[in-house]
């Protein structure tokens, strides 16, 4: 989960007075003052700042020690707090004191090699190649995390050179591994839940993390080599959260397969829409009367004005696979960002065009946080930019900004 601006505020900021500012942070919610994030590993992290200091707190929840991949608070409420990780969108009502399992589901669309999705990865249909990745994907999942919480590269080889590939195989649950079990590690015990998959490529592998936005496992799968095709297609082959949206009638959980909403802050949880036959859904906004709804997909985006009476499919004259959108209200503008453009509608969606960002070669756009008249903040693989419309076109302006930061108020302070 990538996390930029806690506010559109700053839109309104010049690119020197950004760069001093202290705005940032992973997400906020509409209740000024309450700010919080959570990362891989880090499910239940949370923070608060009130009164010009801040609260931290972990739970204990073993749901939750898997780590996150989005996180919300509602709209109107923001003592209920939104988590999403693999599988699952876990819920609080009192801001993160005691949490419960709001909806489970599982994407069956996931990339072969993946354990526990479909049938021909079961114990007793596994084929030579399945397994084979399987056991490289639990090796590097315990691989990665007996060395972050030891801080020893080398207990986590010796202990994994001990234990044979039919054992990872067979080993359900953490304690299956006796000599891993007794480290104690802070995650999930389930075994059949970890957030790395192994997607086939040409013969070999390509692991890709849960944890990971779509444009990070989209370059990662590039940058292995696979074509343009597959690689949209591998870095939507996730079980996990893409992202959540509120407005004061419900909150949405956006998956690759559907999206669910929640109209009584997470009790229950039904099926806003499902994907297309041919496509995976990477992003989604709405507006706060729920009129207008843009979603978008590995092939395009889809539209609608009137809360879903009539949908209008856009995949014409627009590239890529869409992993951010935004709907912009206050002068009703639609954005697209996909992974070979970022696209602009001045009319409410009627015609689109591609922004001439005239960035650095090379560059890729990871994150877009649009305002009103075409203004913009932009991060990219390389730079953060601020972006406005002018009569010759968009100008983007690379951001002077601090780097990553940590203080004594919070962890994973980003600016």
């Amino acid at each position: 989960m990538i996390g930029l601006i806690a506010s559109l505020g700053i839109l309104g900021q010049s690119a020197s007075a950004f760069a001093q500012s202290d705005d940032g942070g992973v997400e906020a919610s509409p209740q000024q003052g309450f700010e919080f994030g959570a990362g891989r590993a880090d499910y239940s992290q949370s923070g608060s700042f009130r009164d010009g200091s801040w609260m931290w707190g972990m739970s204990a929840e073993q749901g939750l020690l898997s780590g996150a991949t989005a996180v919300s608070a509602d709209a109107s409420d923001a003592s209920t707090i939104y988590v999403g990780g693999v599988n699952s969108v876990w819920v609080s009502n009192d801001s993160g004191a005691s949490w419960r399992e709001g909806i489970s589901f599982q994407n069956t669309r996931r990339m072969p090699g993946v354990n526990g999705d479909d049938d021909d990865n079961t114990e007793d249909a596994r084929t030579g190649d399945q397994e084979d990745m399987q056991a490289t994907r639990l090796r590097e999942y315990l691989r990665t995390e007996i060395e972050n919480q030891t801080g020893s590269a080398d207990l986590a080889e010796s202990l994994l050179d001990d234990i044979t590939d039919d054992e990872l195989l067979d080993a359900k649950d953490i304690n299956d591994l006796e000599t891993i079990a007794n480290l104690d590690l802070d995650i999930d015990s389930d075994l059949t839940r970890i957030p790395l998959i192994m997607m086939e490529q040409g013969g070999g592998g390509i692991i890709l993390s849960d944890y990971d936005s779509y444009m990070v496992r989209y370059l990662a799968a590039i940058g292995a080599g696979a074509e343009l095709d597959s690689a949209i297609t591998m870095a939507a082959s996730t079980s996990a959260v893409w992202s959540f949206k509120s407005n004061s009638a419900a909150t949405y959980a956006v998956t690759s397969e559907a999206i669910y909403y929640t109209a009584d802050k997470g009790k229950t949880w039904d099926v806003f829409t499902l994907a297309p036959d041919d496509a995976s859904i990477l992003s989604f906004d709405i507006s706060s009367d729920g009129r207008t709804v843009l979603i978008g997909t590995t092939s395009g985006m889809l539209l609608t004005r009137d809360a879903g009476t009539e949908w209008f499919s856009i995949d014409s004259g627009v590239d890529g696979a869409f992993f951010e959108v935004h709907v912009v209200e206050s002068d009703n503008s639609l954005w697209g960002l996909s992974t070979e453009a970022i696209y602009y509608s001045a009319d409410a969606g009627l015609t689109w065009n591609a922004v001439d960002t005239r960035m650095r070669a090379g560059e890729s756009v990871l994150q877009l946080v649009p305002g009103r008249g075409g203004a913009s903040i932009v991060l990219t693989t390389d730079n953060l930019y601020q972006g406005e419309q002018t009569g010759a076109g968009f100008v983007f302006t690379e951001i002077p900004h601090r780097p990553f930061v940590q203080e004594d108020r919070g962890q994973n302070r980003q600016y």
